[in-house]
Parts: C-alpha cells; sequence; structure tokens
C-alpha cells in the first residue's frame, strides 16, 4: 500500500505491521515514482502487510525532528538525509515501535533502471513476510537506530500500569464489563510525542 502524507502526524499508527518511510533526494521526485509504483504492487499481491509513506518537504521536515527528538545518532542521519534517498523501515509505526529503526540509503542515479529498484524492493518485502526485515538491512548496510522517549507523563504511565496489574470486570446478572479493555482502548498505543 502506498501513502501521501502532508505531515508525519497524518500517518495512521497501528494500521499495518510494517512502515517504510520514503525520504527521496533525487530531482523531481524521480525515485519516488519507481518505488511506489513496486511497492504497492507488490505489498498487495504478496500478502505482506506493509505501508510506504511519502509525501512533500514538510513531511520530510517532520521526520526529521522526529528523529531529532527521539534518537542520540542525528549526525550520521542528517548526513545520509542529504546525501541520498532513504528509506526509513520500521516495525511498526515510528511513534509507538519498540524495536530498532532501520535507515537504507539508496545511493541510486536520477535515471536508475527500474528493474534495480524493484529487485531491491522485492527482496525487501519478502524479508518483511518472512520476519527477517533485521538481517536483510543490517545485510545491506542500513543504520540502526533506537528511538526513545515515550509520552505520556506520571499519570498516564501509572494507569497503563495499573491496568495491568488489577482486574477489573464488574458484572451483574452473568455479564460483566472488562474495564481493563477499554481502558486500553481509551489510551490506544503509547506514543512519542510529535513536533506542533
Amino acid at each position: 500500500m502506498g501513502m501521501y502524507v502532508s505531515r508525519l502526524r497524518s500517518v495512521p499508527v497501528g494500521m499495518y505491521q510494517y512502515y517504510t518511510y520514503l525520504l527521496d533526494s533525487s530531482a523531481g521526485g524521480a525515485h519516488t515514482a519507481a518505488i511506489d509504483r513496486f511497492f504497492d504492487g507488490f505489498a498487495k499481491s504478496s500478502g505482506v502487510d506493509a505501508v510506504i509513506v511519502r509525501g512533500p518537504g514538510d513531511f520530510t521536515s517532520d521526520l526529521f525532528n522526529f528523529l531529532a527528538d527521539h534518537t542520540d545518532q542525528l549526525g550520521p542521519l542528517e548526513n545520509l538525509f542529504h546525501e541520498a534517498t532513504c528509506l526509513v523501515i520500521c516495525e511498526g509505526a515510528l511513534q509507538t515501535t519498540d524495536k530498532p529503526v532501520f535507515v537504507l540509503p539508496l545511493r541510486l542515479p536520477d535515471d536508475a533502471d527500474p528493474a534495480f529498484a524493484d529487485a531491491l524492493l522485492s527482496a525487501l518485502l519478502n524479508a518483511m513476510r518472512e520476519h527477517r526485515l533485521s538481517e536483510f538491512v543490517d545485510s545491506l548496510g542500513a543504520l540502526s537506530v533506537e528511538l526513545k522517549g515515550k509520552k505520556g507523563g506520571m499519570f498516564v504511565s501509572n494507569l497503563r500500569a495499573a491496568n495491568q496489574i488489577l482486574g477489573l470486570k464488574p458484572g451483574i446478572f452473568g455479564f460483566s464489563v472488562n474495564l481493563n479493555a477499554l481502558v486500553d482502548k481509551y489510551l490506544g498505543p503509547e506514543q512519542r510525542k510529535l513536533r506542533t
């Protein structure tokens, strides 16, 4: 599935297993067209629960600011983002993932053969389907980034902890309401803060 968003906050959280964010440094977005065309078709036909997210300059700025706020590895990332088109790949959305985030630079010429991008993306999606994403992107020299700092504050943190410990299931006449599930649904997944 392909998605074009204007801001990082527009990316739906929790809808896909794998998120790939495309930061295109090519002239006129040449890489975006080739990558998006292939990724969308292959993800649908292969059964991989993945989305590729792309957007304009504001999206790129949001993504860069998000990474600046939530990682200590900004120096190498900044250089990569200016030198090459990059895929930022993670299991789960950036705002909620607890897994490593991978930055894969694609040093392709603007007029690169589409077959090369197709082969690379095919292998990437196969690695996602076989749950060996980490090994695959490591073999390509991707930079692994650990994210930190989910938002929530003391109250939300304590509420999450209490919700895991206490079983809240009041019932009447054999029917009960699982208040724990209600609290989980209300809170949603833990997320990292986005700049406003």
